[in-house]
């Protein structure tokens, strides 16, 4: 993968790591994880990276396809199960992915949906006709939208003005208006 890449682009820096272990020598402000997280096994670990190389004041931004778009809904309907990505270990609605940043220490800074049907391929006639629908939808709400995305930053939890602490050493101590983020 990083020799097609480096074909592809000489000049360009890449390296191949997985997503939920990966080191780099920097961090970043802002990190993009654009229809991954789906993907992966545990994103949890993910997250835990991602955390360990932004700035203070990184964002990272995820997109993901939305478990209640206009088509998985109308494959609900139609079949049993809707047709799924086999390369998805998992789906996610809002309140899921808010829940999963939150268990792993991340604060929802915005969210939204991406209407994504403006590329041309082609579609079957049930496509279409649910194109249509989409685009009828899409002007009442956004919830049926392919794809939403998140901003989120790293939670930091902020101590009392003053505590008394006790660090390895066994001496207690104060610590004035601590930092702490949360790991």
């Amino acid at each position: 993968e990083a020799d097609t890449l480096k074909e592809m682009n000489p000049s360009g820096h890449y390296e191949v790591a997985s997503a939920e272990d990966f080191s780099m020598q920097r961090t970043y402000t802002k990190i993009i994880a654009a229809d991954l997280i789906e993907h992966l096994p545990n994103p949890g670990l993910f997250l835990e990276q991602c955390r360990k190389h932004l700035t203070p004041d990184g964002v990272l931004v995820v997109t993901t396809p939305n478990a209640y778009n206009l088509f998985n809904i109308a494959g609900k309907i139609a079949n049993y199960e809707p047709v799924v990505n086999d390369d998805h270990t998992c789906y996610f609605t809002v309140r899921t992915l808010r829940k999963l940043f939150d268990k792993c220490g991340w604060d929802v800074q915005q969210t939204g949906f991406l209407y994504t049907l403006g590329v041309l391929h082609k579609e079957s006639v049930k496509k279409k006709v649910l194109n249509v629908l989409y685009r009828i939808l899409s002007h009442m709400t956004t919830q049926y939208y392919e794809t939403m995305v998140f901003m989120v930053r790293p939670r930091v939890q902020t101590l009392p003005a003053t505590h008394t602490t006790n660090d390895e050493t066994g001496v207690e101590g104060q610590v004035a208006d601590g930092r702490i983020p949360c790991t």
